[in-house]
């Protein structure tokens, strides 16, 4: 009886040595770390936190205007500055022709605002003479191929203009209406500038044309070609 009675008691006492004690926290390891279980899956849930995808940044610009890659390319933003740049309207009535010569006629052309093409021709001589004239709308702007008045505004910006209707009146390059010729004649408002040949080299008194004022006249030039080959002015113009 006594032999049971301490085999039951040692069976007992080994059952207490092993597992968990203290509401279930694991014994200490045999080299003494505290290795449990809870805190295995709290290092398992840090590092899985450590590398998980952050989220979405809300207030940075870029989130709010997308992904730089949904943005068009640098041509369709320029486009869209240069259209946010026309106003549609000339902010003055703009006119030009040539002037002097010995003509028969002289012919002059205008955009008042805010896109009212003009073409008249008059009698030399008799500017209260008006022999032919047409009307019509310059296109408005980004319009179509042809010149638009968003092209007229931008040439009319160029600080070469500008600067040149500044010091109006002017005269750019040779005059040479002395000799019957003529020279090209862009108003702007109440200011007006002229453009002659060009100076040859060492020309004394000869003013040089700045690039921005040749390309106004060369577009001015074009507009006219453009409006006048139209339906409302073709055939109205004979020499």
């Amino acid at each position: 009886m006594i032999r049971r009675t301490t085999l039951f008691f040692s069976v007992f006492l080994a059952a207490c040595g092993g597992g968990t004690s203290d509401g279930g926290v694991a014994d200490t390891a045999p080299d003494g770390t505290a290795d449990t279980a809870a805190e295995a899956s709290t290092d398992a849930a840090k590092d899985a936190a450590d590398t998980s995808t952050p989220p979405p940044d809300t207030t940075s610009g870029d989130a709010l205007l997308g992904d730089s890659s949904e943005v068009g390319d640098a041509s369709e933003v320029g486009d869209v500055a240069t259209d946010a740049a026309c106003t549609d309207c000339v902010g003055d009535k703009v006119t030009w022709g040539n002037a002097g010569g010995l003509v028969a006629f002289v012919d002059s052309s205008s955009v008042s605002p805010c896109r009212a093409y003009l073409h008249e021709r008059r009698t030399a001589g008799s500017p209260s003479t008006v022999k032919a004239s047409c009307t019509l709308d310059v296109l408005a702007c980004g319009k179509g191929d042809a010149p638009n008045v968003g092209d007229l505004e931008a040439v009319l910006r160029d600080p070469d203009v500008q600067a040149a209707l500044a010091k109006a009146p002017i005269l750019y390059g040779t005059d040479p209406r002395a000799f019957d010729g003529s020279v090209f004649s862009l108003g702007v408002g109440t200011k007006t500038l002229e453009v002659g040949g060009a100076c040859s080299s060492g020309a004394s008194g000869c003013v040089a044309i700045p690039p921005g004022v040749q390309k106004a006249v060369d577009f001015l030039r074009n507009l006219d070609t453009v409006e006048l080959s139209t339906t409302a002015c073709a055939g109205k113009f004979t020499p």
